[in-house]
């Protein structure tokens, strides 16, 4: 299902009707101009993941990391991954993170809005709800 050729950094999110997405990024190398975010479902009870759709491109940019995360409360599936300037070797440098939304579990994303601003803003790890309810989103930067 990996639609370029080279694939890293998978995320897996279970979803509430017990089916599977997955996000991932692609293209031509990590850093390079237009390495997108692709994203595959394993409905329920099925042995088939989806072909993989693009859900984001930036010309002249790199996306990386994608984060899903969905909120049981809103019933929302959020993508969060970082973006920055393509170049290799890559840098970390000038990266921020966007982020996504999805109302029908990652079939429709709305248009990206920048998240994190801070340059050299990077995630990869899964959102912790705290007991209050509050989003923990870890993230490093360069």
């Amino acid at each position: 299902i990996p639609p370029f050729e080279s694939n890293h950094a998978s995320f897996l999110e279970k979803l509430p009707d017990g089916g599977l997405v997955m996000a991932w990024f692609s293209g031509k190398e990590e850093g390079a101009d237009n390495v997108s975010i692709v994203l595959a479902h394993l409905p329920p009870k099925s042995t088939q993941w989806s072909k993989a759709s693009l859900v984001a491109r930036r010309p002249g940019y790199s996306n990386q990391n994608p984060v899903l995360f969905f909120d049981i409360g809103a019933y929302v599936l959020y993508l969060f991954h970082s973006q920055q300037k393509a170049k290799v070797p890559p840098s970390e440098d000038d990266a921020i993170v966007w982020m996504s939304i999805s109302t029908n579990m990652g079939l429709n994303w709305t248009e990206e809005v920048a998240a994190f601003t801070k340059p050299g803003s990077f995630d990869r790890n899964r959102v912790i709800t705290s007991l209050s309810g509050a989003w923990l989103i870890p993230m490093y930067f360069a």
